[in-house]
């Protein structure tokens, strides 16, 4: 599958203060004004926080159900600087995880007693979680998840996946395409997918049944500097495509963007309509002490 590659790092430093009242911050990473600051260490550069305890732990579920053979694993967040999203999260992932167990506990049981009924050999139902932690804050201030249900019974594996996007700030904010993008991410992103998928037209449909466009709810996991827009599967592709996901890589100013969160909270800059990330001096300057 063709994807768009990365070449550069996301960037930890940023020079801060200026000699106007707004300190403008461009996508290229370029500031009005510069300043080196010291750091405690000395080696002046500011550097983001690092992680005092392991951001995620895993947690397994079960099953009694004796036709359905499960190997669950999900992700359980711990420490995150808005403890009430971190509870509300871990409460919607495993709430997920339990009705995707109970559907196919279901499902199995049923299949169990209609194959009894009908004289013919029963072959066990699975259930397939696992996550990954694509994005743990550390580089970009954003944490990006990835959650992979598969489940196989009578018929082929059926498989979705579950993304979850959001800062690690003291007011969690979920992430879109259009933060990461601009606001003329729709035409970025379907200018991109459409052209890997016409390298490779013959493993996606055509016409009405292939891809059409972004929506403003597609689903995504920030992984390696890249956006990874991701597509259930025989949305735009047969069953034998899987899970299209088509790597695009992020702009520039994502990595001024992760410089100033690891100093300056989201509440004190916002991103002007240019993509301009915007920081009043004050604040810069009263972070900075």
């Amino acid at each position: 599958m063709k994807t768009i590659q990365h070449t550069t790092k996301w960037t930890k430093t940023l020079a801060a203060a200026g000699l106007a009242g707004i300190l403008m911050v461009s996508a290229s990473g370029h500031s009005s004004a510069h300043a080196q600051v010291q750091s405690d260490s000395g080696n002046g550069q500011i550097t983001a926080p690092v992680l005092a305890t392991k951001m995620v732990t895993s947690k397994k579920l079960h099953s009694s159900e004796k036709w359905l053979k499960t190997d669950i694993t999900i992700p359980v967040f711990q420490g995150l600087a808005d403890s009430k999203y971190q509870d509300q999260l871990n409460d919607i992932i495993e709430t997920h995880a339990s009705k995707d167990l109970a559907k196919w506990e279901k499902a199995a049981a049923e299949a169990s007693t209609l194959a009894k009924k009908n004289g013919y050999a029963m072959h066990p139902y699975q259930l397939l979680i696992q996550y990954e932690l694509t994005s743990d804050g550390s580089d970009n201030g954003m944490v990006s998840l990835k959650i992979t249900t598969e489940g196989t019974g009578m018929n082929n594996p059926d498989t979705r996946v579950d993304t979850y996007n959001f800062t690690n700030e003291a007011q969690a904010k979920r992430v879109t395409l259009e933060n990461l993008f601009g606001n003329k991410y729709l035409s970025i992103l379907d200018a991109y997918i459409k052209s890997a998928i016409a390298a490779e037209q013959e493993h996606y449909f055509k016409g009405k049944d292939g891809f059409q466009n972004i929506h403003p709810e597609q689903s995504f996991y920030v992984k390696d500097g890249h956006a990874h827009i991701v597509f259930q599967k025989y949305s735009i592709a047969p069953g034998s495509t899987g899970t299209p996901e088509f790597a695009v890589k992020l702009p520039d100013q994502i990595k001024v963007h992760g410089a100033v969160q690891a100093i300056i909270p989201s509440s004190k800059h916002y991103i002007g309509k240019d993509g301009k990330l915007m920081i009043l001096l004050a604040n810069v300057l009263r972070q900075l002490n």
